[in-house]
């Protein structure tokens, strides 16, 4: 009788460690697709203006020159669509 208990207390650990490694992997995988999905929604600025400020922009100068820029890229999206509107009425 005491045999079988340890047998089934053996099989019992080999059970919680097999779910803890599984756990674990499962863990990795979840937190290495969550880096990616938040990696994928970074936007990449091109061609943004450098300016003659010292190397530490503030954050206000960064906001105005984020601002500034979408700024530009929605009004030259409204002449776009202007034009389209143009062409097809």
């Amino acid at each position: 009788m005491e045999r079988q208990v340890e047998v089934k207390f053996a099989e019992v650990i080999d059970n919680i460690i097999a779910v803890k490694k599984n756990l674990d992997e499962t863990k990795r995988i979840s937190q290495e697709e969550k880096d990616r999905d938040n990696r994928r929604n970074n936007i990449v600025i091109y061609r943004l203006q450098e300016s003659n400020a010292p190397p530490l922009m503030t954050e206000e100068t960064r906001t105005l020159t984020c601002a500034s820029l979408w700024s530009g890229i929605l009004s030259g999206l409204t002449v776009l669509l202007k034009t389209l509107e143009k062409s097809f009425v």
